[in-house]
């Protein structure tokens, strides 16, 4: 038996440069096994690598089915280096074999590590999932060294844009022999990574014993320096014996180019897939060369621009590849680069605008390619829990749209409406809300609707969890910890509660009172409290202990009373809108907590601002209507101001502000108050024709906020004086009452003006 050679390929996972250099290599190598970096608990997918069916992007996904922590992805594009050793060596009839550590032990180890976390204790994926040893980029030495910014841009101009032989994996296999004999210690490889490279070894030798003569091993450039070493035997033995395992599962799923930078499985994100694949496709082009990919890059992003309706000439361009070509020039590079031709694009074709180059960012340089998986494949384990799920709750998938009424108090019907709110968190609209919930109820209605893109939605979200629950959690998470504005929090919070998402709801609050102790904005506080204390008052239909939100709450309000009357003073017109809105919001949320302390302090705020000059006429009338209607000041006081208000006005603006804070949407205070219809009906009646005209159309907006019922009301009131004039003699006597005493020509002109504001026709 001849001695067995071994060829050792040096990639970087996900580089069209690395895949292409594997294809050509493998060709002319001609091996008689391959062994490629991966999990070989997935070695029976290998079978449907040349499967119509089975388009790239797509996912080896390996699970613990007693466990869905337990579980990693393997993501492969038409580009990464392992998808061409692994569709090349399927077509030629030549064994494949994954032989990196199996994942029954790595996961078993970091099962037992999650079970001496406190109960209770939140672990990031990353640490369940921990696939990807962190370090620094090994590549940055070898950049600098050459003059590039760090290792990535190094590696894509050395490898992944070249047209290499197979020389250049003898010169990756050197240079990264001297990056780890420079940097490598003890404590610089994990215990995981050594185990790793052990296995690895372990499984060349086995090649070698089953009389393999040509082996070609495809793994991550880093390893490659650690395989080539010579290792006893025996201590590669002793470094892997006794590891523990866990049975697992593996099957294919449908990936994304926006997920391939997701860790785990292969850790090297790709933060440009659209380029990638623009780059392997022109490698396959016998003719290509730098100045046609420049050329067929930036006519892809005119197509694209104009695609949108952005104006982009062809002369642009050819302008473009002049100007790409002189940037790599000035910058001393031999070949332009993405960051020259984005520069480029930017400056032509956008005119520095940064909005069309989001666009292209997202339909260009990420691209929104989505992979296609067999049919006959198994479900992938969040699809399993979602149909393990409407199964126990006896739901059933229907196309027809069709209502739900749920009961809470009873279990089933709590599940379902758990399981319909941890779906919409997670995007998956199967069942929808048919009304608005209600106050406290315990009845919740639904309308489902099973569309068969549910389906491929579920195993989209694969990627944050194996159960509906744990999915919707980790993406809950994720969003809270991506927003930074209290309104959404609280929003994200109420989610959570109704999703009743337990460990889900600690981080929320954390994340609440963060935002909250830094917030300057008063606005954004009030805007915020309706909104907890909606959920504090009417959480208790689920049984959720809402202790932590009533610290929030107390918090609060303390904040806002304090700050509000200051927050107040020299607004505008916009602001002042906005702040009286939020005041009724506020009262209305203060009032539903029945806290007596709350409340008074909440009318000490009211009582500075009502008092202040510098305030705004809105956010003034607007105190007065509270506090007035809170029985907190006297009608007289009211009235008073009221008049003095608008007795003092320079400009119209300023008195409608002010009769718009009080009385806008509450028409009914005019009817029954006689004191304030007095000050305005004498006020409006006193205007002079000019004055007037400029002040009906600011007036009728408030007017028009009163319902018909009121309009009316108020149209009767205003014809009480004309009235008078068929009373009797001893009925006459009444006008000597301060209330009747009036003009009768001016009570014709208030009912004139009232049906004028109401919009009334004469």
């Amino acid at each position: 038996m001849k001695d067995a050679t071994i060829f050792f390929m040096g990639v970087r996972h996900h580089g069209p440069g690395s895949a292409a250099s594997v294809k050509n290599a493998l060709m002319e190598y001609q091996p008689d096994i391959v062994l490629i970096e991966g999990a070989p608990e997935a070695q029976e997918l290998i079978s449907h690598v040349l499967d119509n069916e089975l388009v790239p992007p797509v996912a080896q996904l390996v699970y613990a089915d007693d466990d869905y922590r337990d579980s990693a992805f393997y993501p492969f594009t038409v580009f990464s280096p392992e998808w061409q050793a692994l569709t090349f060596a399927q077509s030629k009839g030549i064994t494949a074999k994954f032989f990196d550590l199996p994942l029954t032990h790595s996961m078993a180890l970091a099962r037992e590590k999650r079970e001496q976390l406190e109960p209770g204790e939140i672990s990031e994926m990353s640490d369940e999932l921990d696939t990807l040893d962190m370090r620094q980029d090994p590549l940055d030495s070898l950049a600098s060294a050459a003059g590039f910014s760090d290792g990535e841009r190094w590696w894509e101009y050395v490898v992944e844009q070249q047209e290499n032989s197979i020389e250049v994996f003898s010169a990756i296999a050197d240079a990264m022999g001297a990056v780890r004999e420079s940097i490598e210690d003890t404590q610089s490889i994990s215990y995981r990574e050594q185990l790793r490279e052990a296995w690895m070894r372990k499984q060349i030798r086995v090649a070698k014993k089953d009389g393999y003569e040509k082996i070609a091993v495809v793994c991550g450039a880093w390893h490659v320096p650690a395989l080539i070493r010579s290792i006893k035997v025996k201590d590669d033995n002793a470094l892997l014996k006794s590891l523990p395992k866990i049975k697992l599962k593996s099957t294919w799923i449908p990936w994304s180019y926006g997920r391939i930078s997701y860790r785990s499985g292969y850790g090297a994100g790709v933060n440009s897939p659209g380029w990638y694949h623009h780059l392997w496709e022109k490698s396959l082009s016998k003719t290509s060369g730098q100045d046609d990919l420049v050329v067929s890059w930036l006519t892809l992003a005119a197509r694209t621009l104009r695609d949108q309706g952005y104006d982009v000439a062809p002369a642009s361009v050819i302008d473009g590849v002049r100007l790409v070509n002189s940037l790599a020039s000035i910058r001393n590079s031999p070949k332009p680069s993405l960051d020259d031709m984005s520069e480029t694009i930017q400056t032509l074709f956008c005119f520095g605008d940064q909005m069309p180059m989001a666009l292209l960012r997202d339909k260009m340089l990420i691209n929104d390619r989505l992979g296609t998986v067999p049919s006959s494949l198994p479900k992938s384990p969040l699809q399993q829990d979602f149909a393990n799920k409407t199964k126990k709750f006896l739901l059933k998938l229907e196309a027809v749209k069709k209502q739900l009424e749920l009961d809470l108090r009873k279990p089933i019907g709590l599940n379902r409406s758990t399981l319909f709110y941890q779906l919409q968190i997670l995007g998956i609209k199967w069942a929808e809300s048919a009304r608005a919930r209600s106050k406290g109820t315990f009845k919740e209605v639904w309308t489902l609707q099973w569309e068969p893109e549910f389906e491929l939605e579920l195993i989209e979200k694969s990627v944050w969890g194996n159960t509906i629950e744990s999915a919707a959690g980790r993406f809950a998470l994720d969003s809270i910890n991506k927003t930074s504005d209290l309104d959404s929090i609280c929003k994200w919070l109420d989610k959570v509660l109704l999703a009743q998402m337990s460990e889900v709801i600690p981080k929320a609050i954390e994340v609440l009172n963060s935002l909250a102790s830094v917030s300057a904005q008063v606005e954004e506080l009030m805007s915020a409290l309706p909104r907890l204390v909606k959920i504090l008052r009417y959480g208790d239909v689920r049984n959720t202990d809402n202790s932590s939100i009533q610290h929030v709450i107390d918090g609060f309000i303390v904040r806002i009373c304090t700050g509000f009357p200051n927050h107040c003073r020299s607004v505008d017109d916009d602001a002042a809108k906005a702040i009286s809105d939020l005041m009724i919001e506020v009262n209305e949320s203060i009032s539903l907590l029945d806290h007596a302390e709350y409340l008074d302090n909440w009318f000490v705020a009211l009582n500075k601002v009502r008092c202040s000059d510098s305030v705004h006429g809105l956010i003034a009338g607007r105190s007065y209507r509270i506090m007035l209607n809170a029985d907190r000041i006297d009608a007289d006081v009211a009235s008073a101001a009221f008049s003095y208000a608008l007795s003092t006005a320079e400009e119209p603006q300023h008195a409608a502000d002010w009769i718009e804070g009080l009385l806008l949407g509450a028409g009914i205070n005019l009817v029954h108050d006689d004191r304030i219809w007095s000050v305005m009906n004498t006020y409006l009646c006193g205007l002079k024709e000019d004055r007037f005209t400029n002040f009906l159309p600011l007036i009728r907006r408030t007017f028009s906020s009163f319902s018909e019922g009121e309009k009316n009301n108020l149209l009767n009131k205003a014809k009480v004086g004309i009235e008078l004039d068929s009373l009797s003699p001893l009925d006459n006597d009444l006008e000597k009452n301060d209330i009747f005493k009036f003009d009768h020509n001016l009570a014709k002109q208030s009912i004139d003006l009232t049906q004028m504001m109401l919009g009334i026709k004469v």
